[in-house]
């Protein structure tokens, strides 16, 4: 089947890439705030119904990983954005946020390893983003 015989959201399709894109902006500088590190933007439009990106990035250690959510979660807040669910929050490994047209994946290192999303989502699009010194992500975690 074509894509373009693919019934669509349309309320998606009317958002300007501008718009769509502000929200995982918003998301990447509240994480660099935090120190995330090896931060990622996929776009999953196209591949997938239930979102439009997933943002990827680790921390440390559980408690680093679970101030990159805080952080997150007040830009966020202060933007009238709600999740939809958060996982994962406790225990600090992989801490999943939902909100709708993003989702975001912190993970603690080497648990992204483990997991692989952007492994398994290689066929999406990475959106272009200037990652700040000293936050890329450590060629020690990254997998072979």
């Amino acid at each position: 089947m074509k894509m373009d015989s693919v019934v669509h959201d349309t309320k998606r399709e009317q958002k300007p890439d501008s718009e769509q894109i502000s929200l995982p902006l918003q998301v990447a500088e509240a994480a660099w705030d935090k120190k995330a590190m090896g931060l990622t933007i996929l776009d999953m439009r196209g591949l997938v119904s239930y979102t439009d990106f997933f943002v990827i990035c680790s921390g440390n250690t559980d408690r680093q990983v679970r101030a990159i959510v805080d952080a997150i979660q007040e830009t966020l807040y202060v933007q009238g954005e709600r999740p939809i669910g958060v996982e994962g929050r406790q225990e600090g490994r992989w801490v999943l946020m939902d909100y709708g047209d993003v989702v975001i994946h912190v993970f603690a290192d080497p648990e992204r390893d483990v997991y692989a999303l952007e492994s398994i989502w290689s066929d999406a699009p990475t959106v272009p983003i200037e990652t700040p010194a000293g936050l890329e992500r450590p060629s020690t975690y990254l997998a072979h």
